[in-house]
């Protein structure tokens, strides 16, 4: 009965194997074909007239980030922008520090936030504020931890009026500096270039297939106030996505993209600041639902362990067929050509895409720390805690 099981098991696993790796497929060549396009349509003319562009920043506890991040605005070919910073209550220099290159140049404005109010996450409630003092046809929200290129504003909103978007939102290339960064990375990477259809979550209105990073969320104001906003998503942990999911399910259009060669996030500076970073968000990519975790978590460890589990066997005494052997051997090799190639696309390791399976190992760990700290209301952002926040909803 256990090798019945074992053997139609490895099949589903090539079967699924083989779709991971024919999304990656077809993703990298919709990204080549739409490259070409994109420069097919050319340029639109801006000298008569540039919409404004408000560039909101929350900032909590950014010393090391601010001063790079808004530097990199005001460097932009694409000149027509005002950016807001609103510092989030933070106990380091941030306000200083923005405050000085506000004074230096006009189209930089930076303010004190508000208390956070009951039934409020604090990003949630600083990216709302942010969003009533912008004064911008377009509102663009940047993480304060994001390197922009020269012209990937100009380069969006070419893209935005062209194909006359409600949310352009482009995936990041993480600068990782830890080894838990470094490992959920390239782990990201595989599961956005692998397991997301980006042909679906750019033409679909359902929810489901959605996903938007808060490293650049390019809205047109109008489109952002019609979901309303951050005030419908007032509690929830993982916010860019939740915007996404906004757009589609009010039948609006999102593009997705990848914009490793014009964005940089630099995340985490310590090992501790990682595993809290990524704890807080694992869990709620599944609604934290626990049947769900453990479904993709048991999917994980089949797709890295079971092989090796089977090929190992033998210290058991047992002995598997030809065919297992060979089914095997092609899920090992479907799945680091998924890996390998998602790496080279998100700008990560070769070498942990290579070694794919202590990154899930790794990953599964955290996930279950993730899933520990939510049930014991035990998740710390920034010297808050997001657990107590939710749990003080309006009624």
């Amino acid at each position: 009965m256990i090798n019945f099981i074992s053997f139609y098991y490895l099949y589903f696993l090539v079967v699924f194997s083989l779709l991971l790796l024919f999304v990656t497929l077809v993703n990298i060549l919709l990204s080549f074909l739409f490259t070409r396009k994109n420069k097919r349509q050319g340029s639109i003319d801006f000298s008569s007239k540039k919409p404004l562009i408000s560039v909101l920043i929350p900032a909590r506890d950014e010393e090391e980030n601010i001063h790079r991040c808004i530097n990199s605005l005001l460097k932009q070919s694409y000149s027509n922008i005002e950016v807001v910073v609103l510092d989030d209550d933070s106990e380091d220099n941030t306000f200083a520090l923005a405050k000085e290159i506000s004074d230096l140049d006009s189209r930089v404005s930076v303010y004190k936030g508000n208390k956070v109010p009951s039934g409020w996450l604090g990003k949630n409630w600083a990216c709302h504020q942010l969003s009533e003092k912008a004064n911008g046809e377009f509102l663009l929200f940047l993480d304060s931890d994001t390197k922009l290129s020269p012209n990937v504003l100009s380069d969006s909103m070419n893209m935005h009026i062209n194909e006359d978007l409600d949310l352009l939102t482009l995936f990041p290339k993480r600068k990782a500096s830890t080894f838990i960064d470094k490992i959920i990375s390239v782990t990201i990477g595989w599961m956005i270039f692998s397991w997301i259809p980006i042909f679906l979550a750019n033409t679909s209105k359902f929810p489901f297939f959605s996903a938007a990073f808060g490293q650049f969320l390019l809205f047109k104001r109008d489109s952002y106030n019609l979901i309303g906003g951050h005030k419908t998503i007032k509690v929830e942990i993982l916010d860019d996505f939740e915007l996404g999911r906004n757009i589609s399910r009010n039948k609006l259009k999102l593009k997705m993209i990848n914009g490793v060669k014009d964005i940089e996030t630099f995340s985490y500076n310590s090992e501790k600041e990682a595993l809290r970073g990524f704890s807080r968000t694992i869990f709620p990519f599944f609604y934290q639902s626990l049947i769900g975790f453990l479904i993709l978590w048991f999917l994980f460890i089949s797709m890295t362990f079971i092989p090796f589990l089977m090929i190992f066997v033998e210290f058991f005494n047992i002995t598997l067929d030809e065919n297992k052997n060979s089914l095997i051997l092609l899920i090992w090799t479907l799945l680091s050509c998924s890996w390998v190639l998602a790496a080279l696309r998100s700008k990560q390791s070769i070498f942990l895409a290579i070694l794919f399976p202590f990154a899930m190992l790794v990953t599964s760990i955290i996930g279950f720390y993730s899933v520990v700290s939510f049930l014991i209301d035990n998740i710390h952002w920034k010297n808050r805690n997001v657990i107590f926040q939710k749990g003080n909803k309006d009624k």
